[in-house]
C-alpha cells in the first residue's frame, strides 16, 4: 500500500509531504479513509544499518499525521472532481498527473505546533 512521499532537502531535511498518482508508484490508490485507519500502527521494519532511518520515517508519520490526514483527503477529493471528466483508470494513468497533493514537511515548525498542542 502506498501512504504518501516525503521530499528531502540536499541536507536531508524534510521539505514536503506528497501523494502522487497510481502510474507513479505502481500501486493500486487506497481510499484516504482506508489508508488513515493504518496510520496509527505504521511502522518501518528494519534492521541493521537502516534501522535508524526506519525509525526516524516512522516517527515522521506519527508527527505529520493530521498533515497526512488532509493531505490524503485532498487527494481523493482532487481525483473525484478530476473523474468527472475522465474515466477513473484513465485517470490513473494519465502522465499528465504525477503529484496530486503536496504539504509543508517543515520540521521545526512541525515541533513548535506539537509543543503547543496545534495539531
Amino acid at each position: 500500500m502506498y501512504l504518501a512521499a516525503l521530499s528531502l532537502s540536499a541536507k536531508d531535511e524534510p521539505l514536503r509531504w506528497f501523494t502522487t498518482n497510481a502510474w507513479v508508484t505502481g500501486k493500486r490508490m487506497q481510499s484516504a479513509k482506508s489508508v488513515i485507519a493504518l496510520l496509527d500502527s505504521f511502522q518501518v521494519q528494519t534492521r541493521c544499518r537502516l534501522a535508524p532511518l526506519g525509525r526516524w520515517l516512522s516517527a515522521m508519520v506519527q508527527l505529520f499525521r493530521p498533515q497526512r490526514e488532509q493531505l490524503l483527503r485532498r487527494r481523493d477529493l482532487l481525483m473525484q472532481r478530476q473523474c468527472q471528466r475522465q474515466v477513473w483508470a484513465a485517470l490513473c494513468e494519465d502522465r499528465r498527473v504525477d503529484v496530486i497533493s503536496p504539504c509543508s514537511a517543515a520540521l521545526p515548525r512541525r515541533i513548535r505546533q506539537f509543543q503547543r498542542r496545534e495539531f
